[in-house]
């Protein structure tokens, strides 16, 4: 994309939405302009928080554009002047244990996992042991299970392709009460 963009465009910018990768995969920076994420997803950090990194070329030409936004306080967005300080302490901590430490996972989790029947079904991704994936690909309608998951208040995401799993991965921030809630909602929703 961004080869593409330098030959033909090089007045437009690249946006990259890292959400899904921050804290995952290596982000090649240079071939973007703009990167944005959530600090819930993958970081585990607060939810409401999250960060935009922008190159040193496209700061300086943001700041002639004239971009229009509007404030906290006139939005459903939150609070005057941004988000908590708890949020963004939480935040701080996630980036300091995911990117200095690779911790920021609750690591008691696969313990816990593993004397459930839940436990039978999902597996630690070899890849990413913060990650444990279960096939839905067999599941007569795995999007209907996932939307009453999530109605339940359990964050997990549906991956669908040709071999579709959920992903589950526990923050550091969650107590082992909120882990076998969890638990119990995904064992009464997967019917096991």
């Amino acid at each position: 994309m961004w080869k593409l963009r330098n030959k033909h465009s090089p007045d437009a910018f690249i946006i990259a939405d890292l959400a899904q990768n921050f804290s995952v995969n290596p982000i090649e920076f240079e071939h973007f302009d703009i990167g944005f994420a959530s600090a819930h997803k993958w970081l585990a950090g607060a939810m409401g928080h999250g960060f935009v990194w922008i190159n040193d070329n496209w700061a300086e030409r943001l700041d002639e554009q004239k971009l229009s936004g509007s404030m906290a306080e006139d939005n459903d967005l939150g609070l005057a002047g941004g988000g908590d300080f708890v949020g963004l302490v939480e935040t701080y901590i996630a980036l300091k244990l995911r990117l200095t430490m690779r911790l920021g996972y609750n690591e008691q989790f696969g313990t816990i996992l593993s004397n459930h029947t839940l436990g039978s079904v999902f597996s630690m991704n070899p890849e990413n042991p913060a990650f444990y994936l279960m096939d839905v690909s067999k599941l007569s309608d795995a999007y209907r299970v996932y939307s009453q998951i999530l109605k339940q208040g359990v964050d997990i995401k549906y991956i669908k392709s040709d071999h579709s799993k959920y992903r589950l991965s526990v923050p550091y921030t969650v107590s082992e009460s909120e882990i076998m809630y969890g638990i119990s909602v995904l064992e009464t929703a997967l019917e096991l």
